[in-house]
């Protein structure tokens, strides 16, 4: 560009320093992703799409599990099957991101050893690097172990390591939820007192709904998390 310079680096600071304060930049990292630099950038593409990739992968299932109940409306086994099974798509989502934001985290991870009860004996000082060297295994044997559809549980520790609340005015209706897909996946659709549960397309439909409120409640609060990083970062 004949810049009267040695660095091409010194030629861009020029050029950006004598453009207008608002104008927009587009840096093209396509030679970054095909170097495997991909998930250095996911933090920026969750915060633009303002979904995170486990509440994408969770949503999409429960849209599938809406269309599937639609093809047999009236077919009440898979009624039932799909109910149960939009349970099972928060909870997986529950843990997903929890397990994503505590081993990427290491100010989550540090939240999650301090205030969940891990139930073990207590070692001496210089025991501290062996037990250091198991932390990750000891923290996923937890994690695996927890029940995530039992609601508060779940609000507990996503209060106590993520720093995010449950929607209260879902839990009510997730928790009467959670019990009938007790019934549905261990008492093969009855409840305790022998009764069929009558669930049909329409509570299907409404049990999607709700959930995708809750879930979403919650995925705002870890995008939330994930702006605040990146502000901490630049400061």
């Amino acid at each position: 560009m004949n810049f009267p310079c040695n660095d091409s680096d010194h030629f861009v600071t020029a050029f950006l320093a004598s453009c207008p304060e608002e104008a927009v930049f587009e840096l093209n990292i396509e030679a970054l992703i095909q170097s495997g630099y991909s998930d250095d950038f996911t933090d920026l593409e969750e915060i633009q799409q303002e979904e995170t990739q486990p509440h994408a992968i969770s949503r999409e299932s429960v849209e599938e599990i809406q269309s599937l109940s639609a093809i047999q409306p009236l077919n009440a086994s898979l009624q039932r099957m799909c109910y149960a099974s939009i349970i099972t798509a928060m909870e997986a989502y529950l843990g997903d991101i929890l397990k994503r934001e505590i081993f990427t985290r290491p100010a989550v991870k540090q939240r999650f050893v301090v205030s969940y009860d891990f139930k073990k004996p207590k070692f001496t000082l210089s025991e501290i690097y062996t037990k250091l060297a198991t932390l990750d295994a000891e923290i996923k044997d937890a994690l695996d172990g927890l029940s995530l559809h039992k609601i508060d549980t779940a609000k507990n520790i996503f209060r106590s390591t993520l720093l995010t609340e449950f929607p209260a005015v879902s839990l009510p209706f997730l928790g009467g939820a959670v019990k009938r897909r007790h019934d549905i996946v261990h008492r093969n659709g009855r409840n305790t007192e022998g009764e069929l549960l009558h669930i049909g397309h329409s509570d299907v439909a409404e049990l999607a709904h709700e959930v995708l409120i809750f879930t979403r409640t919650i995925d705002a609060q870890i995008i939330d998390g994930l702006l605040q990083n990146i502000d901490a970062e630049r400061d």
